[in-house]
């Protein structure tokens, strides 16, 4: 696939959230006509996703870190899990994003389960975010500018706050039917959902302005940038909330990053990169900027994710009801669609 200077500004967009292409086109400034074939590119390629602020939909993210397979994890309102090929075990990592008003219920069942070593709160994940002054653009690949990342270290950090959580905001079943359309492909048409919805496309679309767009803070665009790197977990401790903030808008930056998980009530983030080994020998070095700043305490490797293992869900929007989430322990309408299975 093909990647230029328009395709990567294009790519920024879209992960921070502008799913309309001709807004797109107009921001970069290139013929809406032209960036609708990059776009149907990219979508044969990978897939391009909205990723919901859970806090807003009133949802607290949590995460478990066990000695124990993906399978013995199973709970209503998972988001996504994976299996870990560790040096000393098996473990499985897994975000869910239950209710506050069952908080203590879920996580307490959490607890019970064997295995089970860390139960978290953690903030909205984050995903990579493509960032043209560090990416190189190639045929069949992007090329990467570590001396150029570590020029920017402080500078993403301040630009944005990934850490933000937002108040619950009102919603209903149709917003939650419509957010769980978007997390499956963010650019389902409205006049789509509106069909599954059985409503009239208008109201669909005032629902969509009115409530779901800001329920939606990016999109996630998943594509196979490295084949031959197997995504390995690292655990990164660091100081202080300002020292997360940094680590995370850090790891966002990095082509190579699956998926971040940032923890709320503990200094340290959960990491999935797939990296090659002269890369990962150079993710370290600049890592070591931020350790000596005093930023940075220790880093981990896990082990290897199981790819086999890894499923990815959408909101359970069957578990709303009269604009309320509800306690449930039956699995089969309690773990939303598959996007990843």
């Amino acid at each position: 696939m093909r990647f230029d200077s328009l395709m990567i500004h294009a790519l920024r967009e879209l992960c921070w959230g502008e799913p309309n292409v001709k807004r797109i086109a107009e921001k970069v400034g290139v013929p809406r006509t032209t960036l609708y074939s990059r776009v149907r590119a990219l979508r044969k390629e990978g897939k391009i996703r909205a990723c919901p602020n859970y806090f807003a939909l009133d949802l607290q993210p949590v995460v478990v870190f066990a000695k124990t397979p993906p399978s013995n994890l199973i709970l209503p309102y998972l988001i996504s899990i994976v299996g870990i090929e560790g040096a000393v075990g098996y473990y499985s990592l897994a975000l869910y994003a239950f209710p506050n008003v069952f908080l203590s219920k879920y996580t307490g069942i959490l607890k019970e389960k064997g295995g089970v070593l860390e139960v978290s709160r953690a903030y909205n994940p984050v995903y990579w975010i493509p960032e043209p002054d560090v990416l190189i653009p190639s045929y069949g690949g992007l090329g990467f500018n570590w001396r150029e990342f570590d020029s920017k270290l402080d500078y993403w950090e301040l630009r944005e706050n990934l850490l933000r959580i937002q108040p619950p905001s009102r919603l209903d079943e149709t917003d939650a039917f419509i957010v769980k359309e978007l997390e499956k492909d963010i650019f389902t048409p409205i006049k789509k959902i509106a069909e599954m919805l059985k409503i009239h496309p208008n109201l669909a679309l005032y629902h969509y302005r009115r409530h779901v767009r800001t329920l939606i803070t990016r999109n996630i665009v998943e594509l196979k940038l490295n084949y031959k790197a197997l995504p390995k977990l690292f655990v990164f401790y660091v100081r202080d909330k300002g020292s997360l903030s940094k680590i995370t808008s850090a790891l966002a930056r990095l082509p190579f990053t699956l998926f971040i998980y940032p923890l709320l009530d503990k200094f340290k983030v959960y990491g999935a990169l797939a990296l090659s080994q002269s890369e990962e020998r150079r993710m370290f070095r600049s890592l070591r900027l931020l350790a000596g700043g005093g930023f940075l305490e220790k880093v981990e490797g896990v082990g290897f994710l199981d790819s086999d293992s890894r499923r990815v869900h959408c909101i359970p929007h069957l578990l709303f009801k009269g604009e309320s989430w509800i306690f449930s322990t039956e699995i089969s309408i309690g773990i939303g669609e598959p996007i990843l299975d």
